[in-house]
Order: C-alpha cells, then structure tokens, then sequence
C-alpha cells in the first residue's frame, strides 16, 4: 500500500518538473513496480481451500474449514480441568508448516473469554491474507468476532468481497442480513494501522 501511494508522487512529480521524457520513465517505473506487486501475490499460497464459505452471504464456513480449526487449541483429557490447555496449531492447504495459535486470556474478570489468531499469508479474492482472527467463551460458545485479516487497503477489499457474494456495505460498515428466524449475518470491514479486517458472523437473534 506504502508503495504505491509513493510512485504516484514521483510519477506527479517526473510529468511536471522534467518533461515527457522523465514522466515516460516514471510511468515505467510504475508499471514495474505494480507488476512486481502482482508476481508477488501470485507467489502467495492460494487460500481458496481454507478460506471458503458454504453460503458466504450468510457468513457460513465450510466443512473443510471448520474441520481445519478443529486443531486450534489443544483441549485438556482430564474432565475435572478446563476445556483447552493451550494452544494449537492449524495445518493450512498451500502452507508448510502447521501454523500455530497465538492465544489469550485478555479478560480479568473473564477468564473464559479467549481471543486467538493465526499468523500466515496467501492470497484469496486476489487479495494479500495476512491471517485470522477471532474469540470464544470456553464453557460456551464464539463471541462473534470471527476475523479475516488482509495487507490491503478497505478499498480495495469491499468490491473484491461484493463481487464474491458477502453482504457488505459500500463503505464497510455493520451490515445486518437475516437469515431464518433464530440468525443473522453480521458483517463489517474495519481498516486499522494498515490493516484492514472483515468479520463475518452469525448471530443468534434475541
């Protein structure tokens, strides 16, 4: 993203201040560098066999990504312990290695609250993955904060979701689809720090 906001000062600046002949180099310049750019993604691990959704409108996974998640923490044998022992590790299609949770207990006054992410890159919808994200109630169940993490501005990411069926807003912000009469899909694009973020959950209906 860095990069390419900085071509487009030195190709303003190549046109006005040198003439054709320099804007015609810069503008090659530019060309080089966004095709770079493009080899580079396409470099990337294809994520479609992870990241994919049985009804993406509806912000439901797949089998095979739920099945994947399933290693996400490892869970203690002994019944009278807590739940999950500590993290895990999620083997991910196109990936090496199995890439390991990062997980914690930010919550004081809930520690049964557990927010977790994995760290890993690839490419879906033509966009640059940075990872996942997302957190539980141990002795229950999600909080709805199910995450995919992208090294891309919003605005490129909310016409490449549109495009692929989510329901999301022109701008990114929450978006409400219902879809029986005990969920709603929840979605919103959320851009921070240079990375931008799309949830997508479903919701109980209270």
């Amino acid at each position: 993203m860095r990069k390419f906001a900085a071509v487009i000062i030195v190709l303003g600046l190549g046109v006005s201040a040198c003439g054709n002949e320099t804007g015609n180099a810069a503008v090659q310049e530019t060309d080089e560098i966004a095709t770079e750019e493009r080899t580079d993604l396409a470099a990337l691990p294809n994520l479609d066999a992870f990241l994919n959704f049985a009804e993406p409108e509806s912000c439901e996974f797949s089998e095979s990504f739920v099945t994947a998640m399933d290693t996400v923490f490892e869970m203690n044998t002994d019944p009278n312990a807590a739940p999950i022992a500590g993290p895990g590790a999620v083997t991910i299609p196109g990936i090496a290695d199995p890439v390991p949770t990062q997980m914690s207990r930010p919550e004081p006054e809930a520690p049964d609250y557990i927010a977790y992410q994995l760290d890993f890159e690839g490419s879906w919808l033509g966009l640059h993955v940075i990872g996942y994200e997302d957190a539980i109630l141990e002795e229950s169940c999600c909080v709805w904060a199910s995450a995919i993490r992208f090294d891309e501005p919003a605005e490129s990411v909310i016409p490449a979701l549109a495009e692929a069926g989510y329901s999301v807003n022109a701008d990114g912000s929450r978006r409400e689809t219902v879809i029986d009469e005990e969920m709603t899909a929840v979605t919103e694009v959320r851009e921070e720090d240079g990375v931008t973020r799309f949830f997508c959950n479903q919701v109980f209906n209270y």
